[in-house]
């Protein structure tokens, strides 16, 4: 069937063959017969199958078929096809004749300029297994086809080409170029499941994709993922709908999903038609996506630790919202220059005692991470934490980390000192009690509105009190500062409470706290202030992850240097002056007035004081109960011993502990008094089991290196000279 529909549509094309049979194509030597053969030609058989080669260029080459050099060689060729100015001739019988370029009009024709024959470009390409058969036409495969008598007429007997044309091998031939051609457009069956599948494979990974990404926002945003109870699941016709929503109570990722789902139409489809087994909603699909990610943030932290080698283990507890104990644990390293403080993990302790403490810590970046490498742990002051026996420290120098020196967090430290001072010294406990109390009071809701009002009728940038803890760093500074700019209006406040409030609670309240409102607290309030906001600012700084070692120091050394340019009788006489306006504002008696009211009430006849009778065994030589100030000379006396008491704490908490590691790392800051100090940073290096004999001799090249290259000098920070160091080592 095949072969007689392809012979049809050849038979059926329109021919104009000259109707002198005795035409043979012959030629003599004369110019004139190339013309009659051309007029010849131009009423020839047509017989051709027009097929587009524009895609034989574009595939790579499958068979090299038998037959000269200069024609196709591969399906990625063109046929060949020269045009000559005169082509070659040879004795055809009785005459000379030659090939005629007209006979390209067959599309599937090659000539062969070393053999000058002719070829068929289908039959040599896209033959079936090579079958030559059937019309015997081997000779336009192999060896080629060069009788130019035979190449004309109008008939298969007549015409050789013609009657290639119409063999079942050329329709065959024809048929399979089609098909190659149809294959190389559309692609193969197979092609086309492999798209199709490629095609399945891109929309799933980006809907993965954009299911991770939502996790991912919520992750950094600090939101909740979902809702939990009856409300979670999505009804269908929610989902269904064209623009679908999962409902109120579907929580965040379920909202955002919906959200991209509606600009997505990948998402959409895959949300109403995908199978209910893989659209990765469930809330356990979400947490394992979750910590999918968390891995892979933590893999990528693991392989930087390696590359840096080193490393100091930071960790802290606490307790979450429903009072389970939760251990978060960082790690601080050098990388690429840069330093490098990453939060680990968060995890819920089962005890707390320094065996359970040490493992969690242990079991997080065990075998993951060298702990011969570890050559810090820094950590709160808790006796669990920081026992030299049977601490957390303890235990991981011990165990697995001989390096691993303890480090006290330099932010608890310096809340320590605060906390000291404000329990230890009268004045500033009675002063810090009663802002406290100031702060509960206000934080009433009719209260904390009037407060909120008052500041916005007046045009100024509302402040909020701070509540006073113990373990809130620098908290005292920033409630000192906000009474302080605020403190007529505080007044004021409360004095509207006393005249306008209906609650009685609340005037007594507020009545008390206003009679608290003395001078003496005045510039007690005042002093402290001035005092503390030292601290807040090194407080701050201290926070910094960028933060090494020696910077800390500097900051320590900066406090107490502003602390002992604050204990002169110029800034005592500075903050009494400030207190003094202040009083004067609010139409109290001034402070030397009120000084001297205090003494005359003091003449008077008084009850005789005693002493506790806890002390009736001991000598006491000092006052057991705070004496009221007197003058300007009290004042300065009671603020200096502040000032002394939070210098001394500071020296105790900071440059007693760890004072080799803190003058080795000294010795390092290009700007110190005491850079390179060979005993300082031989004492330091003992610490990492290093050599003393050969650490004296780097110090003293290091000297040499400093002494001749200019450049060397301009390093000021340590992290300056460590990169400047490993420049110099490549």
């Amino acid at each position: 069937d095949f072969c007689y529909s392809r012979r049809s549509s050849v038979e059926s094309e329109n021919v104009n063959i000259d109707n002198d049979e005795n035409y043979d194509g012959d030629t003599d030597d004369c110019d004139d017969d190339y013309v009659d053969d051309d007029l010849e030609l131009e009423n020839i058989l047509g017989t051709k199958t027009d097929v587009n080669f524009t895609n034989a260029t574009n595939n790579a080459c499958i068979s090299i078929p038998s037959g000269p050099e200069d024609i196709s060689r591969s399906r990625n060729c063109k046929p060949v096809q020269p045009i000559l100015e005169r082509f070659p001739k040879h004795k055809d019988g009785d005459r000379f004749r030659s090939f005629n370029s007209k006979l390209y009009h067959f599309k599937w024709l090659e000539y062969s300029v070393s053999q000058d024959s002719v070829f068929c470009y289908y039959c040599r390409h896209f033959s079936e297994n090579g079958n030559i058969s059937d019309y015997k036409c081997d000779t336009f495969i192999v060896t080629g086809y060069r009788q130019w008598k035979k190449c004309y007429g109008k008939s298969e007997k007549e015409n050789r080409l013609l009657k290639h044309q119409l063999s079942f091998s050329h329709c065959k031939a024809v048929a399979n170029y089609e098909a190659y051609n149809s294959t190389l457009e559309k692609g193969s069956v197979i092609s086309q499941i492999s798209k199709e599948h490629a095609m399945l494979i891109k929309e799933n990974r980006h809907y993965l994709v954009t299911l991770c990404e939502i996790l991912l926002t919520i992750a950094q945003q600090k939101i909740g993922v979902r809702e939990s109870g009856s409300l979670f699941r999505a009804s269908a016709i929610d989902i269904e709908s064209e623009s679908f929503d999962y409902g109120p109570h579907s929580g965040n990722f379920l909202s955002l999903l919906a959200l991209v789902g509606n600009h997505d139409e990948v998402i959409a489809r895959r949300i109403r038609h995908g199978p209910g087994n893989a659209k990765y909603t469930h809330h356990s699909v979400q947490n394992a996506l979750l910590d999918i990610m968390a891995d892979e943030v933590k893999n990528k932290i693991f392989e930087e630790m390696q590359a840096a080698e080193y490393f100091a283990i930071l960790a802290d507890e606490t307790k979450d919202l429903s009072k389970k104990e939760q251990l978060s644990i960082a790690v601080r390293y050098l990388y690429d220059g840069n330093i490098r403080e990453e939060f680990l993990c968060i995890g819920e302790l089962e005890t707390m005692d320094a065996e359970g403490l040490s493992s969690k810590i242990i079991n997080v970046m065990k075998d993951r991470v060298n702990f011969q490498n570890c050559i810090g742990q820094a950590y709160d002051g808790a006796s669990v934490v920081s026992g030299k026996h049977a601490g957390v420290n303890a235990i991981i120098k011990d165990c697995v980390a001989p390096l691993a020196n303890y480090i006290h967090c330099f932010n608890h430290r310096l809340n320590l000192v605060l906390v000291d001072v404000a329990t230890s010294i009268q004045c500033v406990r009675d002063c810090l009690s009663l802002l406290q109390k100031l702060y509960v009071f206000v934080s009433c809701s009719n209260i904390h509105t009037k407060w909120i009002k008052m500041q916005t009728d007046r045009g100024l940038i509302v402040m909020e009190l701070k509540q006073i803890s113990n373990t809130w760093w620098a908290c005292q500074a920033s409630m000192l500062r906000t009474v302080c700019k605020r403190f007529m209006l505080l007044y004021e406040l409360l004095s509207d409470v006393i005249e306008n409030d209906s609650n009685s609670d609340r005037v007594i309240e507020a009545r008390g706290l206003l009679y608290q409102f003395s001078p003496d607290f005045i510039k007690t309030l005042f002093a402290l202030r001035h005092i503390f906001e030292f601290t807040k600012n090194t407080s701050d700084l201290l926070q910094s992850p960028e933060l090494d070692y020696s910077d800390a120091l500097e900051l320590l050394e900066v406090l107490q240097e502003r602390l002992n340019d604050c204990r002169t009788d110029t800034t005592m006489q500075n903050l009494w002056s400030q207190a003094a306006n202040v009083c004067h504002d609010l139409g109290m008696h001034d402070l030397e007035e009120s000084c001297d009211m205090q003494r005359e009430t003091e003449r008077r006849p008084q009850r005789a004081k005693q002493f506790p009778s806890y002390l009736k065994n001991f000598v006491v030589d000092c006052p057991v109960q705070r004496e009221k100030l007197q003058n300007r000379g009290d004042f300065r006396r009671e603020m200096f011993s502040v000032i002394d008491r939070l210098k001394k704490e500071i020296e105790r908490r900071f440059f007693n502990d760890n004072k080799i590691i803190m003058l080795g790392i000294k010795a390092l800051v290009p700007e110190s008094t005491t850079f390179l100090k060979t005993e300082d940073i031989v004492a330091f290096g003992r610490l990492y089991r290093s050599k003393s004999q050969d650490l004296k001799i780097e110090l003293e090249n290091m000297r040499r290196v400093f002494a001749r290259k200019p450049d060397a000098s301009k390093q000021k920070t340590l992290l300056q000279l460590q990169q400047y160091i490993s420049r110099v080592a490549d």
